[in-house]
Formats: C-alpha cells, sequence, structure tokens
C-alpha cells in the first residue's frame, strides 16, 4: 500500500528552523493544537530528499533504530516531508544537545563550527556515549547484546551503510536531556540523558542523481559507472583519527566512506556489531526494497526507485559479508 500524502497547506508556521542547510520551518497541525510540531522540508531542485527521508525511515523502523517520524506532505505546489519534534510528547521537556556541541567538551581543539572536521570521528562518538549515565534512546530494538547508547549508535552506522547515508555530520546526532515536570510526581525536576533518536537521512539512496546517471550507472558498461562503484566511494562527515595516549592527541585522519564508518564501528565493538549484522540478515531483502515501492507514484522516477533498490541489494551484500 502506498504512503499517503498529508495536506499541510493550512497549517500554520510556528517558527523557522536555523539549523541546516535547506530552508525549513516548524508547522503545527491545526487539529491537534496541543500535540506536536512537525518539520516541513522541501527537497531541493533536482533531488529526490523527500522521499529518500521517507524510505529511510521506513527501512530504520525495519530494523529497529529508533528514528525521527516522517511523512510525505504537500504545501500549495510542493511535495515535500514533514518530520515529527522528537523532543516533544515526552515525560517532561527536552533538549536536544548535539554531536558538535559534547565533542567540544570532551576533545581539545575540537572545530565545533566546522563543516566537517577531522576531530568528528568514529572512535570520537563512540567513546563519548559509552560514558556513564547517557541512557540509549527509546524505542531500541530488543536485541540481546543490544542496550546502551554505544551500541544503539552502531545500529546508527549499519543504517547509513545499508542505505548510502552521506550526511552523518555532527549536528546530526545527539543527545537529549530530558527534564520531568510533571506536577505531583515524586521525580519533577529530575532529569536524564539520552541518544536521540537518529534522523536527517535524506542524503541517501543516491537521491541527488539525474536519472541519465542512474539508468548509465545500472546499465554498469563502464566499470567506473555502476551501482557498485557508487556505493563503495560514497564518504560520510565522519574520518578515521584514533586517540593516541601517549601524545594525548588524536593521529592524523582521512574521511571515510560510510561503509568504513560502520567497518570502524566493527573494530571498536566487535560483538556489538556482530549482533546488528545478524539481525539485518534476519529482514528479509523483499521488506526493505517494499520501502522503495510503498512510494506514490508522484514521488519519484522510475529510474530513481531502480537505483535505489539497487543501491540496497548492493550496500547489504557488503554488509552481510562482513564476520557475523
Amino acid at each position: 500500500m502506498s504512503h499517503l500524502v498529508q495536506d499541510v497547506g493550512a497549517w500554520p508556521e510556528h517558527e523557522e528552523e536555523q539549523l541546516g542547510s535547506k530552508p525549513k520551518t516548524w508547522l503545527r497541525d491545526p487539529d491537534s493544537p496541543d500535540g506536536p510540531r512537525w518539520l516541513w522540508k522541501r527537497p531541493r531542485p533536482a533531488t529526490g530528499e523527500h522521499w529518500a527521508e521517507l524510505v529511510a525511515a521506513d527501512i530504520a523502523a525495519l530494523l529497529g533504530v529508533p528514528h525521527a517520524v516522517v511523512r510525505l506532505a504537500r504545501r500549495g505546489a510542493l511535495l515535500g516531508t514533514i518530520s515529527r519534534d522528537f523532543t516533544a510528547g515526552r515525560e517532561g521537556h527536552a533538549i536536544l544537545w548535539h554531536g558538535n556541541q559534547l565533542l567540544a567538551t570532551s576533545i581539545h581543539g575540537y572545530a565545533r563550527d566546522a563543516q566537517k572536521p577531522p576531530l568528528h570521528t568514529v572512535d570520537a562518538v563512540l567513546d563519548y556515549l559509552s560514558h556513564p549515565g547517557i541512557d540509549p534512546p527509546s524505542g531500541l530494538v530488543d536485541l540481546q547484546g543490544i542496550g546502551t547508547a554505544t551500541d544503539a549508535f552502531v545500529g546508527y552506522l549499519m543504517l547509513d551503510a545499508l542505505i548510502g547515508n552521506t550526511d552523518r555530520h555532527h549536528e546530526n546526532w545527539g543527545l537529549l536531556q530530558v527534564s520531568r515536570s510533571a506536577t505531583g510526581d515524586s521525580n519533577a525536576g529530575r532529569s536524564h540523558v539520552e541518544l536521540a533518536p537518529s534522523y536527517d537521512h535524506a542524503s541517501s539512496l543516491g537521491r541527488d542523481l539525474s536519472d541519465d546517471i542512474r539508468r548509465r550507472r545500472l546499465a554498469g558498461s563502464d566499470p567506473r559507472v555502476t551501482v557498485a562503484h557508487y556505493c563503495a566511494r560514497g564518504r560520510t562527515p565522519l574520518y578515521g583519527a584514533r586517540f593516541d595516549p601517549s601524545r594525548g592527541t588524536y593521529e592524523a585522519s582521512t574521511q571515510l566512506t560510510f561503509r568504513e564508518a560502520f567497518e570502524r564501528a566493527c573494530d571498536f565493538t566487535p560483538k556489538v556489531a556482530a549482533v546488528w549484522l545478524r539481525h539485518l540478515a534476519a529482514v528479509e531483502a523483499t521488506r526493505l526494497l517494499d520501502a522503495i515501492e510503498r512510494l506514490p507514484a508522484e514521488a519519484t522516477s522510475d529510474a530513481a526507485r531502480a537505483f535505489a533498490r539497487a543501491v540496497l541489494a548492493c550496500n547489504r551484500e557488503f554488509l552481510l559479508s562482513l564476520p557475523h
């Protein structure tokens, strides 16, 4: 059954979202004025950011990876997405602290305002999330061996490698500080910190390629222009530097591909990565592909669908070739 398109043309604007490179606006559902806000995002011209974000959310749900709730939406003549505010609807008020704010407190010289700081590494993120007092995200899949914030983030990196997400930058992950504020609650005023759900997956599945390039890669007549070549080279804003305890600094690093980022997570915590990979193997490939088939006809082209299916199949094959 295809996804429905929500008409949000009459939804009033709440405020603009300042973070990110694309114009985004918080909206309120007039039928639920006390409910959570929804972030309206329109895709940049000639991209499939809207359908890629929706497919990524569907796949995250299949894998049990906590994620932002996403719906296709129309605002006037524009087709885009709305994403539910995941800081709302909890026991109390929640504040989102982004990765750049967090790592700047623990790594000397961390460039929190840089677009791609070389100290934004897989090791640094997983090290930070292993601190006592950081809870796993709400809704994490119930798997033996998966139970911490670090474990969950390894799942985020596997999701990235599966969908080809090239945008796991240091403002695209974070922690939620949740303060309980219910009147009469004995725990009112207390707070806890948990890993935020995975969010902002629009840079996935070849969403920015032209249909001509997609068809050429699918045809595979040139070994440099294939789906496999595309999947092997896609980079993420995560780096490969490792901490040198004798010097107290990080060694020189290179930007990783989304596959290399997950492989580094495998090195960091192999047992956890193996659990995630076995879980991926247990999810039928046809169910993953169904996330693409559910897109309505108006959302994307046949070539984009075919290319996205090929990306999922290629990356899934690679991931399941890793030890698990």
